[in-house]
Formats: structure tokens, C-alpha cells, sequence
């Protein structure tokens, strides 16, 4: 079993151990090598990592690649947002969920952008980055890449 380091997208500093072959995670003490991040969502972890040097959005165990040719997109649905995986007519995700601009918080900040909509939406934020090749390689070549493990000297 190959055990994936992650951050949780929506509880600092907490990583979670991630199981990329079961599609299980816990959440633990957030970590080093952090190779993406993690989001639990009706009851699954919705998964965005560096697998091997390629970008991965994973699902429980079900996984697709950017490079195979999959769009990422968002829209707007009523009250809700659908992220949306597909490639041609192939839709392999359609996920709706409650639009975070329809809270009551969110709606009386005046501070509120869309930096602020980025960071509280992971499947916008997921989008956004599928989508940006600039992205992928400050991912893959920065952020997640793997490290070496580190190495503590005790005296």
C-alpha cells in the first residue's frame, strides 16, 4: 500500500494520508512532501495530486489524467454549481452542489472577490488549474513535487 501525503483543502493544517489504490484517506498532522489536496465531499475524497509527475483529479479509486484530453468546467445552476469532467460527449463527473455565494456570510461581505470565491470552492479551484498549463507545471515541477525524505539529526 502507497501512502500519498495531502493537504486538506478546507481545514488548515491538516493533511491527509492518502491511499491513491483504495481511494481512502484519514486525516492526520499536515506533513511534509505534500503532493496536492484532498476535499471530502458526500462521503468520498475528491482528490487533486501530483501523480508521477502528471496532474490527477481522483475520486474514490476512479482516476483521469489532464494530459488525456479531459476539460474541467464549471457553471452555474440555480442555486447551485456543476463541476463537470468530460471529453467530447464523454462525461465522466457531473457534480452539483450548493453555490458558496448563496450563503448569507458571503453575500453581506463587501470585501468578498473572487480570490476569496477560489479559495472556498475546491471544485472551482480544481477547474481553474485543470485548465491552466502554467498551473500544471508549478504543481508537478514546484508545490508537489516529491522530496526526498527528510533527514533529522539527533545529538
Amino acid at each position: 500500500m502507497t501512502v500519498v501525503a495531502l493537504q486538506c483543502w478546507n481545514i488548515q493544517r491538516l493533511g491527509v494520508r492518502f491511499d491513491p489504490s483504495r481511494g481512502s484517506g484519514r486525516l492526520t498532522r499536515l506533513g511534509e512532501d505534500i503532493r496536492g489536496q484532498a476535499y471530502r465531499f458526500r462521503g468520498q475524497w475528491h482528490v487533486l495530486w501530483n501523480d508521477t509527475g502528471r496532474i490527477c483529479l481522483q475520486i474514490g479509486d476512479r482516476k483521469w489524467y489532464v494530459e488525456e484530453g479531459w476539460a474541467a468546467s464549471l457553471r452555474e445552476g440555480g442555486k447551485d454549481r456543476i463541476f463537470a469532467l468530460s471529453k467530447g460527449r464523454d462525461k465522466a463527473v457531473e457534480l452539483r452542489y450548493g453555490n458558496p455565494n448563496e450563503r448569507w456570510w458571503n453575500k453581506i461581505d463587501v470585501t468578498r472577490d473572487h480570490l476569496d470565491d477560489l479559495m472556498g470552492d475546491f471544485f472551482l479551484w480544481v477547474a481553474q488549474v485543470w485548465s491552466d498549463k502554467d498551473s500544471h507545471r508549478a504543481f508537478v515541477q514546484g508545490a508537489w513535487k516529491r522530496r526526498g525524505p527528510k533527514l533529522t539529526i539527533i545529538r
